[in-house]
């Protein structure tokens, strides 16, 4: 069943979509991007990445850092992305002992302006294991503009602080889900 719109006008009133074929509306396979944020122009993206253990001294990786598992997958629809994956270290490499941690090479950029916060999402570690420091809770944040999820926990219910490289060792994991807003 097609639409016939023999106006070729704006539509002012609730378009009705349940009678098209199997319920689904189709895309071009290239997108045509609008800058109005409230047209739908892009289908869900669905695509691995490779997330990576990032250290403040500035580098993405501390240097000599290995994995045993580094798995990724993402879900993109319009701005908004959701992160699902898992990072294992075999080796942690050298590090700033105090250096702040987190999770690096998200899969696209975050908004530089998520209605003026300085926040455009974050994570949750639904598992963690191996680490120096005995944490109760670890989640992340992702800052405007980043690429990166800095790593935050509680050691007790009062108090949180960003986790830093000499809590991790050489056999530290993170399993985390999450969300962002991208900036296209």
């Amino acid at each position: 069943m097609g639409i016939n719109n023999p106006f070729a006008g704006v539509l002012n009133a609730l378009l009705d979509l349940s009678g098209a074929q199997a319920g689904q509306i189709k895309f071009p396979a290239t997108q045509n991007p609008s800058s109005d944020p409230n047209t739908i122009d892009d289908y869900i993206e669905r695509k691995v990445w490779t997330p990576i253990l990032w250290d403040s001294n500035g580098s993405q990786a501390a240097p000599g850092a290995t994995y045993g598992q580094q798995l990724g997958i993402y879900l993109k629809c319009g701005r908004l992305v959701v992160i699902i994956g898992r990072v294992a270290l075999t080796a942690k490499g050298t590090g700033g002992t105090g250096n702040s941690v987190g999770i690096a090479g998200l899969p696209v950029p975050a908004d530089s302006n998520v209605i003026g916060l300085t926040i455009a999402g974050g994570a949750q570690m639904g598992y963690y294991d191996n680490l120096a420091t005995n944490w109760t809770e670890i989640h992340s944040l992702v800052s405007a503009s980043a690429s990166v999820m800095n790593l935050w926990g509680s050691k007790n219910s009062s108090s949180t602080s960003q986790l830093v490289f000499g809590d991790l060792t050489n056999t530290s994991s993170f399993s985390f889900f999450g969300f962002y807003f991208a900036n296209t």
